[in-house]
């Protein structure tokens, strides 16, 4: 576990670095994002808040400006955002909402994405369960005025 924590926010600058690079690659930032699920899941007591936001935020915009953002690839991406999202909600009110648009995004890119020759219905189908997941919790993390901004994102 120590070694988790130490690790952490090593990952969280190399997510950094790599978020804002002009030679984005979602697979790269694939096997980092894990790695940074990873850590966190093995590292409980660690307090996220807000160190992962920023640079998950730009990676977004960078993938959207380089028209990256329609890919099955992407989909996966979005997904293991969402997870990391996830983690913080507990420090961060406004992680759940993240994380929910992100698992719409995921869904939404793998279904489209499922008739191709390199798709994966185990993606997809791991994408549908952690949005099935996260409606039914949604209660807790959301207000009227949040849910139904949510049901829109």
């Amino acid at each position: 576990q120590g070694q988790h924590e130490r690790a952490l926010p090593f990952l969280q600058e190399a997510l950094v670095v790599e978020a804002t690079k002009d030679s984005v690659s979602v697979l790269e930032l694939m096997e980092l994002i894990d790695a940074i699920v990873a850590a966190v899941q093995k590292s409980p007591g660690v307090a996220q808040h807000g160190q992962n936001h920023r640079a998950l935020k730009a990676l977004q915009k960078n993938i959207k400006s380089r028209q990256l953002d329609d890919s099955r690839e992407y989909g996966v991406l979005s997904h293991k955002m969402s997870l990391l999202y996830l983690h913080e909600c507990r420090q961060d009110s406004n992680a759940f909402r993240r994380a929910w648009r992100l698992a719409k995004t995921s869904v939404r890119l793998l279904r489209k994405h499922s008739e191709s020759k390199d798709s994966s219905d185990q993606w997809q189908r791991m994408a549908e369960i952690h949005l099935e997941m996260l409606a039914s919790v949604r209660d807790r993390y959301t207000s009227g005025v949040e849910k139904s901004q949510a049901n829109t994102a």
